[in-house]
């Protein structure tokens, strides 16, 4: 019935419509720290569209701008979490 429609909070969905990479459990284990980052890095720099038409006066690009940078802010989280763990760890 629903064939080739993408679950609402599928993995791949969530990464396309907020910008923002999957979590460090959902991502290859072979990541490393640095291609996080990087990640996130460029997830901020694709962002700089939607601050420019937020100075403009677009709400909707407000509202863009700030669903990703939670996105971001919860990623930079795991990342934080899993050098803390690894820190542990050796």
């Amino acid at each position: 019935m629903n064939e080739g429609r993408v679950p609402r909070y599928h993995a791949d969905h969530r990464s396309r419509c907020f910008g923002v990479e999957l979590s460090t459990k959902e991502k290859d284990m072979n990541t490393t720290v640095s291609n996080q980052v990087q990640d996130l890095i460029n997830s901020l720099n694709d962002a700089i569209h939607d601050a420019e038409k937020h100075d403009n006066g677009v709400k909707a690009a407000g509202t863009r701008l700030r669903t990703t940078l939670l996105g971001l802010t919860k990623e930079a989280k795991v990342i934080r979490a899993a050098i803390l763990e690894n820190q542990k760890t050796n």
